[in-house]
């Protein structure tokens, strides 16, 4: 993941951008017919970035600043160094996307997902009337308000 500076003069993103490579990333949309073709062709053309499961994705936060991201490499062993090259390819990507103002780089991290055994949802009810549910493998943001709606109308509180 990458944090660029903040962009001068007030310039605005406007709303989330997300590049072809992430239809191939997340499961969502394999309900797709053409997702199949479309992987094919990625990996036949960018086998470096499939190989790192890079997709760019690009959001602003309040302070101006432009998150960058990102890869998914579940192979390769923790590494507590990034990969310049994994920054390089997502950057290169990101600047057919977008036109930044500002590219310089301000912060860079990784981050480990948690998860569990029995897939990417968890739930719990630790007391009466008390349930508690998520997603720690890095799906929890937009699996959140599908889960609560199937929560809700399963058992029938709504």
């Amino acid at each position: 993941m990458l944090r660029t500076r903040p962009q001068p003069n007030g310039w605005r993103l406007g709303p989330h951008v997300a590049g072809g490579l992430t239809l191939a990333h997340y499961a969502g949309f394999e309900i797709c017919p053409s997702l199949p073709a479309l992987k094919q062709r990625l990996a036949a053309s960018m086998p470096s970035h499939t190989a790192a499961g890079i997709h760019v994705m690009a959001s602003q936060n309040e302070a101006g600043e432009v998150i960058l991201g990102d890869s998914h490499d579940y192979e390769t062993p923790l590494d507590p160094f990034d990969a310049a090259e994994i920054e390089d390819s997502i950057v290169t990507y990101a600047r057919r996307m977008l036109r930044l103002p500002d590219w310089s780089i301000a912060a860079r991290w990784h981050g480990v997902y948690a998860k569990g055994p029995r897939g990417p949802i968890f739930t719990a009810e630790p007391q009466p009337g008390c349930h508690v549910m998520g997603s720690p493998g890095g799906a929890g943001m937009t699996l959140a308000f599908g889960l609560a709606e199937r929560w809700w109308t399963t058992t029938q509180r709504g």
